[in-house]
């Protein structure tokens, strides 16, 4: 619960999505948290991808990629190191559509894209953002709602 949720607030962004049904595997066996240290979700979306998330409180810092892969049929979107509280990391983007099937896996070797972080403090540029929010007198309630709804998927996994 305690990484996941965000995991699954990313996903259903990314995809612009949401996830209707989820399996999963959670355990505590390194630390003495009151909350799981891994755990891996499957799921599928109400457009019908498929995908799984794995999460993971009981690795060294330092053995983690904090991966995030998609792929698709026109390409994928690779990000490796970006789970931090500091905006780095590196985004990598292949664009290239594969067309028909081809059973030989004849593979091209193109170079993807590679964006890397700012560098910037994502815990200030949320302060901030909540601060102009509040100057501004509007009021959105957009991301409780999200968080809502990501409450009630980690509730299907916990009552699975």
């Amino acid at each position: 619960m305690d990484l996941g949720v965000h995991c699954i607030e990313l996903i259903e962004y990314l995809l612009d999505d949401e996830i209707e049904d989820v399996k999963a595997f959670y355990s505590t066996k390194t630390f003495s948290y009151e909350v799981e240290d891994g755990g891996v979700v499957i799921f599928k979306t109400k457009k019908g991808t498929l995908g799984h998330i794995d999460v993971n409180f009981n690795i060294p810092d330092t053995a983690s990629e904090s991966k995030l892969e998609l792929y698709g049929d026109k390409g994928y979107i690779i990000c490796t190191n970006t789970l931090a509280q500091e905006e780095k990391g590196v985004m990598k983007h292949l664009y290239l559509p594969q067309g028909d099937y081809d059973a030989s896996q004849n593979r091209t070797t193109n170079e993807p894209t590679e964006y890397f972080g700012e560098n910037g403090d994502i815990y200030l540029k949320q302060i901030q953002n909540f601060i102009e929010t509040v100057k501004s007198g509007k009021t959105d309630y957009f991301y409780t709602e999200r968080a809502v709804h990501v409450q009630e998927i980690i509730d299907k996994i916990y009552n699975q």
